[in-house]
């Protein structure tokens, strides 16, 4: 259950060590035993993982009931991570928000999930080895489409935002006479056939949305997901946000680490000098990159406005979809090509002697991402770090059953 795979080839002050938690010291003296546990558990795990900044929080009873930020969102500008004012790039845990647009178009009779998606398109999308199977917006959502991320996908990373449109991009992928049309390459097996992950998938979603509001797809999610939430600083272009805000994106500077730089480098994203961390080494900071597909990855938000999206796709924050729909996301895939536990974007997993949580992961380039919930007592968590490579579910485990004291 990983969020965007990262296959491009293949976030206590700063000079006593640099990872401790942002709320002043007062008051962490204040806090309950099991809250300075807690505080300790991600300190180690930072410095363990080489992590140079992170933002958590925990939502509980339609709120959110705890946040804060460790380490450093900037470290040569020594700019702290803030789980309300620091944003980035989440990764994949965007397609979420890509899925609730198009179930908003859903709910207005805009787009039928089993429709074949050339009846909203102006270009033909079909499998070069199966043209009479329809692709349909229910399997991009589940990643059963057939589309896959070819050799253009990975290409389409650079620094600054995309020159190319959405559409007219994926008209090159997709359509017969595109010039980055693959048979081979862009397509895999017989759509509905099998589950696999598709970045593709989601941003032509995103082109779908477009299609049938008649808006860019940053202006519809403006408009329909992000004011309603009261959500600011929020969007999927560097054009849109603070780029003030935003955290630096890094590769720790370790042998271990030594090919993924140098794929950045390929990649003219590691242009910048080497910082350093006064504990835990030198970092790369990375290039404010974007990519053509933005829907599948692509958005900027904080920590505690994604917490309100989360609250709101929980059921128990400002709505944006029906309960109705909330359910049809949440009805996971059984026996369906290996997609077990599969809804419409999210998924599902259940960690030993826990009930099942919802949620998704992320991973680009300096980012890793996590959002998680339980239905069955409506308890999340979300961690964002400002580096690649590294695993949170351990952050997850310990918040969520660190939200029972609450």
């Amino acid at each position: 259950m990983t969020g965007r795979p990262i296959h491009l080839l293949s976030r206590r002050g700063f000079v006593a060590g640099s990872v401790a938690a942002l709320a002043p010291a007062a008051l962490r003296l204040r806090q309950p035993r099991w809250l300075d546990e807690l505080d300790q558990f991600i300190d180690a795990e930072m410095t363990t993982a080489l992590i140079p900044g992170l933002a958590a929080v925990i939502v509980k009873d339609g709120r959110i009931a705890w946040s804060r930020g460790y380490g450093w969102a900037d470290i040569s500008g020594r700019r702290r991570m803030d789980p309300v004012r620091t944003i980035q790039n989440i990764g994949s845990i965007s397609k979420t928000i890509t899925a609730t647009a198009v179930m908003q178009q859903v709910e207005r009779n805009r787009i039928g999930l089993d429709d074949d998606v050339n009846r909203l398109l102006p270009f033909p999308v079909r499998h070069p080895a199966h043209p009479d199977v329809p692709i349909t917006p229910r399997l991009l959502l589940t990643h059963r489409s057939g589309i896959v991320d070819g050799e253009a996908y990975m290409a389409s990373y650079a620094c600054g935002d995309p020159t190319t449109a959405l559409g007219d991009w994926l008209r090159d992928y997709l359509a017969p006479d595109g010039r980055l049309f693959r048979a081979d390459g862009n397509f895999g097996d017989r759509p509905g056939a099998t589950w696999k992950y598709s970045n593709i998938g989601f941003g032509l979603l995103g082109h779908l949305v477009e299609r049938t509001s008649g808006l860019p797809f940053p202006a519809y999610t403006r408009q329909h997901i992000f004011e309603p939430l009261g959500l600011r600083n929020t969007g999927w272009l560097w054009a849109d946000i603070d780029p003030a805000t935003h955290a630096v994106n890094y590769e720790p500077i370790t042998e271990a680490t030594r090919q993924d730089l140098e794929g950045f480098r390929r990649l003219g994203f590691a242009t910048k000098p080497p910082e350093r961390h006064p504990t835990l080494g030198d970092f790369q900071p990375l290039c404010g990159y974007n990519f053509v597909t933005y829907p599948d990855g692509g958005l900027r938000i904080s920590a505690t406005g994604l917490a309100r999206f989360l609250l709101a796709n929980m059921g128990t924050g400002d709505p944006i979809l029906r309960s109705a729909t909330l359910a049809t996301i949440r009805t996971p895939l059984s026996g369906a090509g290996g997609a077990e536990g599969q809804g419409l974007a999210w998924h599902s997993a259940r960690r030993e002697g826990e009930a099942i949580r919802w949620g998704h992961n992320g991973a680009d380039p300096g980012v890793r991402t996590n959002m998680w919930f339980r239905p069955s007592d409506g308890v999340g968590a979300i961690v964002f770090v400002n580096r690649s490579g590294v695993n949170l579910d351990r952050f997850i485990d310990r918040m969520l059953a660190a939200a029972s004291r609450l």
